[in-house]
């Protein structure tokens, strides 16, 4: 993937990456509960985290990082990481680094990736209660497809065609 003006992504996942990701973005009760807000499994600890981002059988993922200090600051996915629902995008932004459009350019660079590499459409879904994505989606192109209910989670369902 590209890097855009401000971030890097990053495929491979050291365990030091993985370390200050968990740091940034999840290493107190509020920046917990901050990840756990928005994600349809909730993540209790850093190992689980780290797991969930190595996996590669069924999706992606990418770690961000700002390229003005170097910290990592969140995550892209894409694929079947939530089960059932494959083709999908997933995104987070570590609670100290949100509203400053970190967003909207990470998914906009995993979006041009993905149709340079031959993608015709994919998919995202939040909660309705999770506004900030919502807002995110829309400015991304996305269109909203109204409400799903997918093992007992109630989300909307966007998606945006490449061609």
């Amino acid at each position: 993937m590209n890097t855009t003006e401000r971030l890097i992504f990053h495929a491979n996942k050291s365990d030091e990456a993985l370390a200050q990701l968990w740091q940034n973005c999840a290493a107190s009760p509020e920046k917990l509960a901050h990840l756990n807000a928005h994600a349809p499994a909730k993540l209790p600890g850093q190992e689980t985290l780290n797991r969930f981002l190595k996996q590669n059988k069924s999706f992606k993922s990418w770690l961000i990082q700002s390229q003005t200090n170097k910290e990592f600051i969140g995550y892209l996915v894409h694929g079947e990481f939530f089960p059932g629902l494959p083709n999908s995008i997933g995104y987070l932004i570590g609670l100290p680094f949100i509203k400053q459009g970190f967003a909207t350019e990470a998914v906009s660079a995993l979006l041009a990736h993905l149709a340079a590499n031959g993608n015709t459409e994919t998919y995202a879904y939040c909660l309705a209660s999770n506004l900030a994505s919502v807002k995110t989606l829309e400015k991304c192109g996305f269109q909203n497809k109204g409400t799903i209910h997918h093992m007992g989670i109630e989300s909307l369902q966007f998606k945006i065609n490449f061609t």
